[in-house]
This record gives C-alpha cells, structure tokens and sequence, in this order.
C-alpha cells in the first residue's frame, strides 16, 4: 500500500461516518426536540508512522458537534404538549444510571398506566422527584411549570398543586449526546456542575405547542449527494492507484 491509496482509504472511511450521521439527521426529521448533528473534518500530520517513516501522512479527522438551535414550533392544542421559551431542557430520569439526569425539549407528555408523567418512556423529574399524578384526574401546567389539579365540572384551576417540572439551563459545552433525543452531562460538565443541575425558575414554557426537529433538510440532501460523489471520486482514485501498481510489477518481472 502506498501513500496516496492509504490517504483516499482515510478520507473514504472519514466520507462514510460522515453518511452516516446525515443519514440520522433525515431519520429524524420528525423527532421531536431532535437537535442536528454536525460534522467538520480537521487535518493532522502523522509523522514516522508504522506504514511510513519516512513520510509526513496528512490525515483528516470528523468532529462530531450539535446544533442547538431551537427547532420550528408546532401547534398541537393538547394541554400536555409544553414547548420551551428559549434554551433551557426538560428533565427525564436516565433508568441507566442511579445517579445521572437526562435532558431534552421533546415537550410531548404523557401519563402512564402509574400514573407517572413520562416523555419518551422516560420519567419526567420535577423539582421533589418523579411526578406521580391521581388517576382521571385533569391538571393544567403554568407557563412556569406548576402542575395544578383541575375541576372537571366547572373547567376551572383548583388551588392544589401537584408538583413542578424542573426545567434547566445550561452551557451547551457540558453536554454530550445520548439516545432518543436525550442529552446528558460529559465530564467537563459533571466536574464543573456536578451530577444534577439545579431548577431554573426563568425558563417559561408555551402550552399547547411543541418543538420539531431543527434538521435542516435541504442542507442534508445537499450534504449527502456532495458526500457521495466525493466518496465516488476517492474509491476511483483507490482503483487507479491499484491498477497502476499492478502495471509497474508487470514491468517489473519482464524487466527482471
């Protein structure tokens, strides 16, 4: 193998993660919350490598990054569909660890069989907890979170409260990805903050409505057909590069 055959094998791997994450993106066109997955591609040098030491192999790596841009608001009119004002996330209990909290603006609510409140199969936390709401009953949420208990009768708001989501704000630099649209903490984050981030009581939610994805789609499309006619160009020069070095052993053994 030689240099330039081993740097368009590089570029051709780096080309189908590349696919791969834009291919997440459009899946999840209508998931909601859903944020955007970016890639930039940066260039190394590997110098006195295995293969080549005597060469200086430039070598591109994928950096992998969100976009956390809010997504377009949709609206639904169900009084459990909540959407946030601005940055700010939702907070679900991880059931994968006893000791992490995950965070999303997917705002679609539901109550289960418990009568727990659930986003996505995960446990929404309030600020005591995990919210347990009595069975046929109906509740509203203020623009602040508070969940109150609602008389059916007379369609009006009663003054007890249920609980309060918690809802929390924090630098997009201390999160990592995670599953279903569920972010998490990364090291940085849990160093400088902690295993548990506390309630912000500014954020301010919009009932009735609720955050789509922020995929860009055009972008998307864009990126993968410019990604696979790059990935076309590099597995051509791949073959090129194989046929030529078979060409000069040919010439070779006749030679010899």
């Amino acid at each position: 193998m030689n240099s330039i055959m081993y740097i368009s094998m590089m570029a051709a791997n780096r080309m189908l993660e590349k696919q791969a994450i834009i291919a997440n993106n459009l899946a999840n066109i209508s998931t909601l919350g859903f944020k955007e997955q970016l890639v930039t591609q940066t260039l190394s040098s590997i110098n006195n490598s295995k293969l080549y030491k005597n060469d200086s192999i430039i070598s591109e790596k994928n950096y992998l990054y969100s976009n956390f841009s809010s997504g377009p608001i949709n609206y639904t009119k169900r009084n459990l569909d909540l959407s946030i004002k601005g940055n700010g996330w939702f907070v679900v209990k991880d059931y994968n660890s006893k000791h992490q909290e995950g965070y999303t603006r997917n705002g679609h609510l539901k109550i289960n069989s418990d009568g727990k409140l659930m986003i996505n199969n995960y446990l929404v936390m309030g600020t005591s907890g995990t919210i347990s709401l009595p069975k046929n009953k109906k509740i509203s949420i203020s623009s602040s979170g508070i969940i109150y208990l609602m008389d059916l009768k007379k369609e009006k708001i009663k003054n007890k409260i249920l609980g309060k989501l918690k809802l929390i704000d924090t630098d997009p630099k201390y999160l990592k990805r995670g599953n279903n649209g569920i972010f998490y903490l990364n090291k940085q984050g849990r160093k400088k903050l902690g295993k548990v981030i506390p309630d912000n009581h500014h954020i301010r939610l919009n009932s009735g409505m609720l955050e789509d994805s922020n995929v860009n789609i055009n972008e998307n499309l864009i990126n993968m057909i410019s990604n696979e006619r790059s990935f076309s160009i590099e597995m051509k020069i791949i073959s090129n590069d194989d046929e030529n070095s078979q060409r000069a052993n040919q010439l070779l053994n006749i030679n010899s």
